[in-house]
């Protein structure tokens, strides 16, 4: 009956052992993979943010051409209230006119073009998160 109680009491301890070692290994395993993807969330924060910041950065030169392009339009507008210009040099200003908006436009869709770009890598990334 000893031996019968012993035993008993020997599987029980056994198996309380058991349990908290089992414990401690899925709760190890569980706080290296909050670790690893909190380390990718990271990552992949720090890329969108450069990536916005270029974005910004040519946003700026963008707007900095216009202006730029703007003020000469505003001293031509001048000149030709002044008659300064002839026929010719008007036709060579809308010329420049015409290229300075088709410069305008391309700057402006290659900035939508990055932002949905990174807009779409952001949305495979979820989707890719979301898969695994």
């Amino acid at each position: 009956m000893v031996y019968v109680i012993v035993a008993v009491a020997a599987l029980i301890v056994g198996v309380a052992c058991g349990y908290f070692l089992f414990l401690k290994v899925i709760k190890g395993k569980y706080n290296t993979m909050v670790e690893a993807a909190e380390k990718e969330a990271a990552e992949k924060l720090a890329a969108a943010k450069q990536e916005v910041e270029k974005l910004a950065a040519a946003k700026e030169a963008a707007e900095k051409l216009a202006a730029d392009r703007l003020a000469a339009a505003e001293r031509v507008a001048k000149r030709l209230a002044a008659a300064e210009l002839t026929a010719v040099e008007l036709t060579t200003e809308k010329e420049a006119a015409k290229k300075l908006a088709a410069e305008e436009l391309a700057a402006e869709k290659l900035a939508t073009e990055k932002e949905a770009a990174a807009k779409l890598a952001a949305a495979e990334q979820a989707v890719m998160g979301k898969g695994n």
